[in-house]
């Protein structure tokens, strides 16, 4: 995949690169998040961010256009279901209950995620969760947006923790590791996305 590329100083910063250059890119302005992810301190970052109510806590209100639902977690399943006789219940939910429902698909710019979602205790989805994801956003022309500031360079064994299954990302953000300590981040959209 060809990208461009923008850098700044944060993962947060990156990641609001990402908000913008995806509402840009798909003139639409909703987004869907994962409930027990991190992404940051910003406004922006914040509506995305759910692993504790101190971080939103005499903020609010947030960034709009933010819908969370549950993050894939088998061990301890949201919906009360058995992996893998769920038959990943998570993503049909989200086409079912929510884009059917009450966001509309065809308004949504982005699906953001972080592979691993991190700050909630390195939370592995199972291996056909990310491509039935994908196949969900094609659907509907929606954008996955990874979040790899904690995961990315090369800590889960890739270059970037979203290989493992198999699913390119229409854009990258990357931090933390990406300049050994220095202040840097950067947000890698696809080039025509960029463009």
């Amino acid at each position: 995949m060809q990208c461009k590329y923008f850098f700044a100083n944060s993962g947060t910063e990156a990641n609001e690169a990402a908000f913008k250059i995806a509402r840009h890119f798909t003139k639409r302005q909703l987004f869907i998040g994962f409930i027990d992810s991190f992404h940051g301190r910003t406004f922006g970052t914040m509506a995305f961010s759910s692993t504790s109510p101190a971080q939103r806590r005499h903020f609010h209100p947030l960034m709009p256009g933010v819908t969370l639902v549950p993050y894939p977690y088998c061990y301890r399943c949201p919906y009360k279901l058995e992996y893998p006789d769920c038959n990943l219940w998570c993503v049909d939910f989200i086409d079912e209950w929510v884009l059917q429902k009450f966001v509309p698909p065809e308004e949504v710019a982005g699906f953001f995620f972080e592979p691993i979602a991190g700050e909630a205790g390195y939370i592995v989805p199972p291996p056909e969760f990310f491509p039935k994801l994908k196949r969900l956003a094609d659907k509907y022309g929606i954008l996955m947006i990874a979040d790899e500031v904690k995961v990315g360079c090369g800590r889960t064994g890739k270059f970037l923790a979203i290989e493992h299954w198999n699913v390119v990302p229409d854009i990258v953000t990357l931090g933390k590791a990406i300049a050994g300590g220095l202040p840097l981040s950067v947000a890698a959209p696809r080039k025509d996305v960029m463009d």
